[in-house]
């Protein structure tokens, strides 16, 4: 009787052990969750940051006035910003006045075009076709240049993979 009450014992404390140690998963990996969570949202925040930066230099330096100067710089922009793929400035009809790689000439009818023209913006993400013809995920971005009376001038568009 006293084995038996023991054995029935030693079950209900497996219980309880494995119903705490399944808690204490979960709550591990919920902190996991939200930690990826804040770096995602640093890491897009951080992003945008640099693609508003870019419209600002744009203008302020003038850049749209010299191409080549323009595409030097967002070359140099470009690599300097880890997962991107494409940076470009088009002006006010779309058509692609400078970029930092191979792109389109003209983006006047891309979703992120026509929000950068009226602010900045992340996108939802995309599935495109690569050069290579397999499917590629990226996330655009997208901020208005200004001139210094605040008219817009063109947009700053930027894919990250």
């Amino acid at each position: 009787m006293m084995v038996a009450a023991m054995v029935a014992l030693s079950g209900i404390v497996g219980v309880w052990a494995t119903a705490d140690m399944r808690a204490q998963a979960a709550l591990g990996l919920k902190a996991q969750v939200d930690l990826a969570a804040r770096d995602l949202s640093n890491r897009l925040d951080s992003v945008l940051a640099s693609v508003e930066s870019v419209a600002l230099d744009v203008a302020v330096l003038d850049l749209e006035q010299n191409p080549a100067q323009l595409k030097q710089w967002l070359q140099a922009r470009q690599a300097a910003t880890p997962g991107a793929l494409w940076l470009c400035v088009a002006d006010l009809d779309g058509i692609v006045r400078a970029s930092g790689s191979q792109g389109r000439d003209n983006v006047a009818s891309q979703p992120w075009f026509k929000r950068g023209l009226t602010g900045t913006a992340i996108l939802d993400p995309a599935s495109v076709a690569a050069v290579d013809g397999t499917a590629q995920r990226r996330l655009d971005f997208a901020a208005p240049i200004r001139n210094a009376a605040g008219a817009v001038t063109g947009v700053v568009g930027m894919h990250l993979r």
